[in-house]
């Protein structure tokens, strides 16, 4: 089995969400039957959003370190549970010799298992994700419609995930993620930011739902199970 490594404290909750779900997905009756996993939790790595837009610091140096320390301890797959973070995959890749999964790929081939292409599909997400269009790209590839928040629906998303998520108010601002939701008019939905899924106990939209985070979990099975 490959070893997995995991950037991770981007942010900390994410991460263990991540781990638990890669945890879950996996057939083991002992503990010996689990993956070998490392993690390089590292929260100081600066705000995607913010220097995606132009303000803050630039995370890709804090990435590269996380994915070398992650090379060096003895990983062989490296995934992200940070949908930003994958703005910055392609410098990635040129810096490092080992293989990432993308976890919009992930998402999108769990959205077609379940959502017929030609649909609408909102993509649930940071401002910096939506800047860096890699859902937009993906989806319209695949044939889907993808539907972005606007200004004002983005606005209340950002607010659940750093004012809630991030700062550990989850279930706080549940019922503004609800009533914000509610007012996307597509056919599925896309939790295209890691934080997302941890307001899913609170969860009561009834259309299809995709969780990026879920659906890296299950790729990173797959792929760490792979025989070469």
């Amino acid at each position: 089995m490959k070893i997995l490594g995991i950037i991770g404290g981007m942010g900390p909750q994410a991460t263990i969400d991540l781990y638990q779900k890669i945890t879950d997905h996996t057939a083991a009756t002992r503990d010996q039957d689990h993956l070998h996993i490392l993690i390089d939790s590292y929260p100081q790595i600066p705000d995607r959003t913010a220097h995606i837009c132009g303000s803050g610091d630039d995370p890709l140096p804090y990435l590269v370190r996380s994915a070398r320390r992650l090379e060096a301890a003895g990983a062989e797959l490296l995934l992200m549970p940070c949908n930003a973070a994958h703005h910055y995959i392609r410098a990635l890749r040129e810096r490092t010799i080992l293989p990432f999964l993308h976890i919009a790929d992930c998402a999108i081939a769990a959205l077609s298992t379940r959502c017929p292409p030609g649909s609408r599909v909102a993509v649930l997400s940071t401002r910096g994700t939506r800047h860096s269009g890699i859902y937009r790209d993906a989806l319209q590839q695949a044939g889907y419609h993808p539907v972005e928040p606007d200004e004002a629906q983005t606005a209340a998303l950002m607010r659940c995930i750093y004012d809630g998520a991030k700062a550990g108010n989850t279930a706080a601002y549940a019922p503004l993620l609800a009533e914000t939701v509610a007012t996307i008019a597509a056919d599925s939905l896309i939790l295209a930011c890691t934080e997302l899924p941890l307001f899913l106990p609170w969860w009561q939209d009834s259309r299809p739902v995709i969780d990026s985070t879920d659906a890296l979990a299950r790729a990173a099975v797959a792929a760490a199970q792979e025989t070469s």
